[in-house]
């Protein structure tokens, strides 16, 4: 039976040719596959690990769309809503080729929507 402890399981390389190396066998060596080194699992040191991370800010869905917004076209329309004079909108061909596009409005102020079709 494996004893899984952390005294025995430890993830290490070959000194020799650097392969990983096997669980230790059932009297506590561990031996390399690739070239044959055997040592018992107490000469065995658990590798170093040292990790680096930098913060980096992560905007929220809503300071995403927020931003996207801002970069969209604008328009000099009355919101019949609140009454502001300035609307983001957007076209798009939602009918047949032959028939006229559809116009978008968002309100900058409130953002009640409304469309045309042209």
């Amino acid at each position: 039976k494996w004893d899984f402890s952390s005294e025995v399981v430890k993830v290490n390389f070959c000194p020799e040719c650097g392969s990983l190396l096997d669980l230790p066998n059932h009297i506590g060596n561990v031996e390399c596959k690739l070239c044959g080194y055997v040592c018992s699992t107490k000469e065995i040191r658990a590798p170093e690990i040292l990790t680096k991370s930098k913060t980096r800010v992560v905007q929220s869905g809503r300071l995403k769309k927020e931003a996207a917004l801002d970069h969209r076209a604008k328009v000099q329309q009355l919101c019949e809503k609140c009454g502001n004079e300035e609307m983001y909108y957007s076209c798009a061909q939602l009918r047949s080729a032959d028939e006229g596009q559809t116009t978008f409005f968002e309100c900058t102020n409130c953002g009640d929507r409304t469309s045309i079709n042209n």
